[in-house]
């Protein structure tokens, strides 16, 4: 699955912790569900699809980054460094040791407000790739 690769990108770019207030033993970057009482901001990712079916030369995975701030200010900085770090079309910069990666692309979103005062924001991502081996 290429989710391995995306967070260690997501978590190697400067820009990216330092609106998220991350360190080196906290990210602030969470597989499926965010760390028991962790304060936001922070960001989920999960994939929405199993990156297509085994013997598939030309692969593609919906990838799911669930922003969440205290106010819309944060939330919009961090989902627009998101859009840049990963909505690069055919000219991603996009590493991985595993996978040629030939396309990523922002393709749908929503707001999402809880009655706690929590902002948050949904963005899918669908990259497209194939299998180094």
């Amino acid at each position: 699955m290429i989710l391995a690769d995306i967070f260690a990108y997501l978590k190697a770019d400067s820009g990216l912790a330092s609106l998220l207030g991350a360190s080196d033993s906290n990210p602030k970057i969470y597989p499926n569900i965010s760390k028991l009482g962790e304060e936001p901001p922070f960001v989920v990712y999960r994939a929405l699809n199993a990156g297509g079916a085994a013997g598939d030369i030309l692969r593609e995975e919906e990838v799911q980054l669930l922003v969440f701030a205290p106010d819309f200010a944060s939330l919009s900085a961090i989902s627009g460094r998101l859009i840049a770090l990963l909505d690069q079309r055919d000219q991603t910069e996009l590493t991985s040791s595993s996978f040629f990666i030939y396309s990523s692309k922002y393709v749908s979103g929503t707001d999402l407000w809880d009655d706690a005062g929590c902002h948050g924001r949904s963005m899918v991502f669908l990259l497209k790739f194939r299998s180094k081996a």
